[in-house]
Parts: C-alpha cells; sequence; structure tokens
C-alpha cells in the first residue's frame, strides 16, 4: 500500500542546527532505504552566508527542497508593494545560486497574509496545519506530540532551524511515522504525489486534493 505523505518545513534556515536536522534525515535513510526521508528548508536570503552555503548544498544534496523566507523575515503584510516584491525577489535569486530554480515556494513570515502579499507572490505561498511552536524552548516530548497527535495524510508540519530540541523530536518522529505507515517528503513531492496542483498565490496549508479519494 501506497504509504500517507507528510511534509516538515523548517523555517529561518540556514541556522544552528541544519546540520543536524540534515543529519538526521540522512540516519534515517540509511536505516529505512525504502522511503527515504526528505524535507523543505524555508531560507532566509540574510542567513545565507560565506560560513553556511556548505550547509545548504549538503541539505540539497540530501534531497531537501529550498523554499524562500523572504530575505530579512520581516512581516510582509506591513509592506509596500515594491517592498515585497523586494524580500521575495532578492532570496529567489540567492536560492537560485544553490538549486537553479528562478522561483521558490514561499513562507511568509509569521504566516502573515494579505492581499498586497498574494499579488506579489509569483508562487504558492505554504502556511502550515500543524504548528510545533518549537521556537518557544518547549521540550523534544512536547514537539512530537504535536505531530503525533494531528498527524494525518497530506499534511504540512511548521518547525525551525536552530533549536535543538526539534532535532531531538526528528530523530523520534521520522521512525515512528515509517512504522505507523507515514513517509516524510517534500512540499512540492507531496502535492505532485497527491496530483494537488500549488497555484500562485494561493495559500496552503496541506498539500493534498481532498476531493479525491
Amino acid at each position: 500500500p501506497m504509504r500517507k505523505l507528510i511534509a516538515f518545513t523548517f523555517d529561518d534556515a540556514p541556522a544552528s542546527t541544519l546540520d543536524a536536522i540534515v543529519g538526521a534525515f540522512l540516519y534515517f535513510n540509511s536505516t529505512h532505504p525504502d522511503a527515504p526521508a526528505t524535507a523543505t528548508l524555508f531560507c532566509n536570503g540574510m542567513r545565507l552566508r560565506p560560513s553556511t552555503v556548505q550547509s545548504v548544498e549538503i541539505a540539497l544534496t540530501a534531497g531537501f527542497e529550498l523554499g524562500n523566507h523572504t530575505q530579512n523575515h520581516y512581516d510582509l503584510s506591513k509592506l509596500s508593494l515594491s517592498e515585497i516584491r523586494q524580500e521575495i525577489d532578492e532570496t529567489d535569486k540567492l536560492l537560485s545560486r544553490f538549486d537553479g530554480k528562478p522561483l521558490h515556494l514561499l513562507r511568509t513570515p509569521y504566516g502573515n497574509v494579505n492581499g498586497d502579499v498574494r499579488t506579489q507572490a509569483k508562487a504558492p505561498i505554504i502556511s502550515w496545519f500543524i504548528d510545533t511552536k518549537d521556537w518557544t524552548g518547549i521540550p523534544a516530548k512536547q514537539i512530537y506530540q504535536s505531530v503525533w497527535e494531528e498527524k494525518h495524510s497530506g499534511v504540512i508540519v511548521l518547525m525551525h532551524d536552530g533549536y535543538p530540541h526539534t532535532v531531538s523530536a526528528l530523530k523520534l518522529l521520522l521512525p515512528d511515522l515509517y512504522d505507523a505507515g507515514y513517509q516524510a517528503v517534500s512540499v512540492s513531492q507531496m502535492a505532485k504525489a497527491h496530483k494537488c496542483p500549488l497555484k500562485i498565490g494561493g495559500v496552503y496549508t496541506r498539500a493534498r486534493n481532498l476531493n479525491r479519494r
């Protein structure tokens, strides 16, 4: 039977735990080659520095998808049209040096979206269904529970780069989700598998066509 799909997304990348996050996925994949896990990294342009380039390249090699979390992590809903465009475009240009793609899925800072943001986005806007609230410093067990209790096919999970408890939770979640019949994939992989086209300017908390069986 086909596995149920779930998409982990990591905001504020690349940060201090990126290597450990990728390492957790690579370790899982080495022990579960039949259902390799990957994820989507939502990167801030300001964090793409010479010191972080290698971590991003390793993530790409491990199968991670790169997404756009804007240049400076400003609340886009408070900016002018041209400022919104600049925040998105600068990061797309930086990310394209890594993956060659001109445009990337957009995760708006704080999840804030208004009509202006939707008109300026040249890509789908990826929200989330499960908010782990990992940035608040809660222990790994609580992060784990938030995913475990709300998991279902097609959901997008919000996590952040930079919190060691998130990595600890991941190391428990990946094998347990596998045992429960799930596979962790990128947002784009999940949308494709579910024949759920992501439309430019649309806001998505899941990537699954609910009209299909």
